[in-house]
C-alpha cells in the first residue's frame, strides 16, 4: 500500500538554488574586492621584491 505524500501547494523547487544573476553579481563583487586589495598591497609586494635598485 502506497503512502500518499502531503502536497504543499507553497512547494517551488526553483527557490533553493540561487538566480544566475545573483550568482553573476557575487562574482563581479569578488572580482572588485580582489582587485582593490592587490592594488592597496602592491607596495608591500613591491619591498619584498624590487625590480630596481635605488641610489641616494
Amino acid at each position: 500500500m502506497a503512502r500518499e505524500l502531503p502536497i504543499d501547494a507553497d512547494y517551488q523547487p526553483m527557490e533553493r538554488f540561487p538566480k544566475p544573476l545573483d550568482l553573476a553579481q557575487v562574482c563581479v563583487y569578488e572580482l572588485s574586492i580582489s582587485s582593490a586589495g592587490l592594488f592597496l598591497f602592491l607596495p608591500f609586494f613591491n619591498l619584498l621584491h624590487p625590480s630596481c635598485k635605488y641610489v641616494l
